[in-house]
């Protein structure tokens, strides 16, 4: 794992990294694997849907640094609340870079 290189980023570790001589692409996931419902405060682990996301970084060292993840959402099965996304403290909802 390659957690140390990805330090800004506290709510995502690094599972994988892929150099070439133009970039460094991290392949990152959620350090928690839920989330908690808006409606009714219970902990979520049902996945709805998954969908790639790829985040533009700073350079580093002259090459290219892109950040992969898949987003997930989640449904609540107690009170039928469909489609809850797991928001990241560290990179706004549609943003394409750090």
């Amino acid at each position: 794992m390659h957690t140390n290189l990805i330090t800004d980023l506290p709510d995502l570790v690094a599972t994988e990294l892929i150099q070439t001589e133009e970039y460094l692409t991290f392949i990152v996931d959620y350090k928690t694997d839920h989330v908690k419902c808006p409606s009714c405060g219970r902990k979520v682990g049902n996945i709805h849907d998954r969908r790639p996301k790829s985040i533009q970084d700073v350079p580093f060292r002259d090459k290219k640094v892109v950040i992969k993840i898949v987003k997930k959402r989640y449904n609540c099965k107690h009170y039928d609340k469909r489609a809850i996304p797991k928001n990241l403290k560290s990179i706004p909802g549609y943003s394409r870079k750090t």
